[in-house]
């Protein structure tokens, strides 16, 4: 795993909880209004003037606050009069829907832009009542409506959705695996639909099904390949303190993948066969957020299936020995960086893995035999 790194993340930060606000302040406005009224009085009517003062449509209206009603009470017909004026219902539970959404009105920017941990703080914050199951279901469906991940992906957010997102990070390679290719490419020129060819899943670090009201947090949106996202992690529940969160850490120089050859011809980089495993380099356990991530997207495992980029590095020392990046430079005239990468076809420094599959692999097999110096010791230390 890698970690997730851009030196303008605080603009595209910026930039998501703008065209955030944009679309959920006023249905969050909406609700306050309509359970304000309802919690004046046991049996009020909603007057006409909530939807002209929010610009909500009939429909949006319908779909935000129908979840607090018995399906039997309301229809399509029905939500018109009750929002025009014409029909009273009560609604239990009406002061603690208010205070909620109040919460939310106040707290709309961290809970968009909030760090993995203060969004994590939110979940807790907003399961206040989940043993009412019937009324906890009716919010977080509501939630749903308001903080609707559909409308970012459809382009109902103005000019923001998943494809600027993930353009401006620029990330090529997945995070969780380092293994395959989440380009984000748009043709302009294509006349036929809107242009948008391929990019990026996005994995909701924590799952939007059970917290609705994280759907649009940016550091919930974590740019991801298919496999990772649809098929290894899926909706697992992952939780911050258990699992390695890419926005804050990736595995690093603090861990390793080794290989092993099973073999002489292994050795030699003559087959494919060859033990991977991820171990820390202080020779301490695995913490237990790289341990559960390793273990859901399983990566040891598919990692083994790519024993012919191993062999390939162990060919060319086999072949040309320690000196070969160096024979580069010498008869190039090139840096090292370019030496490195024309050497091995991938990217030395850890800011660049997110650039190209298997940087990481890459990298720690070329160190562990020989082919790059390491630029650490035993005991973790820089060396001189």
């Amino acid at each position: 795993m890698i970690k997730i790194e851009h030196p303008n993340i605080d603009k595209i930060v910026g930039k998501h909880y703008e065209a955030c606000k944009r679309y959920i302040e006023p249905r969050v406005d909406f609700c306050i209004a309509f359970f304000n009224a309802l919690a004046e009085i046991e049996y009020t009517s909603i007057q006409k003037s909530i939807l002209d003062t929010f610009g909500i449509h009939g429909s949006a209206a319908n779909s935000i606050v129908k979840p607090f009603f018995k399906e039997e009470e309301l229809n399509a017909k029905r939500i018109t009069e009750i929002l025009g004026g014409d029909y009273k219902m009560k609604i239990s539970n009406c002061s603690e829907n208010l205070s909620f959404f109040q919460y939310i009105k106040e707290n709309l920017k961290l809970i968009i832009t909030g760090t993995p941990k203060e969004i994590s703080n939110i979940i807790y914050a907003n399961e206040k009542g989940k043993e009412e199951t019937e009324h906890y279901k009716m919010k977080q469906d509501c939630l749903k409506k308001v903080f609707n991940y559909d409308a970012f992906v459809n382009g109902d957010l103005d000019d923001w959705n998943n494809y600027t997102l993930t353009e401006m990070l620029g990330i090529s390679v997945c995070p969780y695996c380092n293994r395959n290719w989440i380009n984000t490419v748009q043709d302009v020129q294509n006349k036929k639909g809107t242009g948008k060819l391929t990019n990026p899943q996005l994995d909701h670090f924590f799952c939007k099904k059970e917290h609705p009201i994280l759907r649009l947090s940016f550091y919930n949106l974590i740019p991801s390949c298919e496999t990772c996202n649809s098929r290894l992690k899926r909706e697992e529940e992952f939780t911050y303190g258990k699992n390695l969160h890419p926005y804050e850490k990736g595995y690093g120089e603090e861990y390793i993948f080794e290989t092993s050859p099973n073999n002489i011809d292994a050795c030699l980089g003559l087959n494919n066969d060859y033990e991977v495993a991820l171990r820390r380099i202080d020779g301490n356990e695995k913490e237990i957020t790289v341990v559960n991530n390793h273990e859901t997207f399983k990566i040891d495992t598919i990692y083994k299936e790519h024993g012919d980029l191993i062999s390939e590095i162990y060919r060319k020392k086999a072949l040309l020995g320690s000196s070969y990046i160096n024979m580069l430079k010498t008869q190039l005239g090139i840096e090292e960086d370019e030496a490195y990468k024309l050497a091995l076809g991938s990217y030395a420094e850890e800011a660049d893995y997110k650039k190209r599959p298997f940087s990481k692999l890459t990298k720690d097999v070329a160190t562990q035999i020989g082919l790059v110096k390491s630029t650490k010791n035993k005991d973790n230390k820089s060396l001189k």
